[in-house]
């Protein structure tokens, strides 16, 4: 359930009428992002799913 419910939202732009999140606003908020993620898988927590920009 904690990876469906993820994998189930619908992600777009800022002028998207349909997604449910949008991006991330900024590059600060990002990398905290991302940093707050490594930080948790170095410390042994697993990854169920990967929303990384492609």
């Amino acid at each position: 359930m904690l990876k469906a419910k993820p994998e189930a939202v619908r992600v777009g732009g800022p002028l998207d009428l349909v997604p449910e999140v949008g991006p991330l606003a900024t590059r600060r908020q990002r990398d905290r992002d991302v940093s707050l993620a490594e930080r948790s898988i170095a410390a042994g927590a697993k990854l169920l799913t990967d929303g990384r920009a492609s």
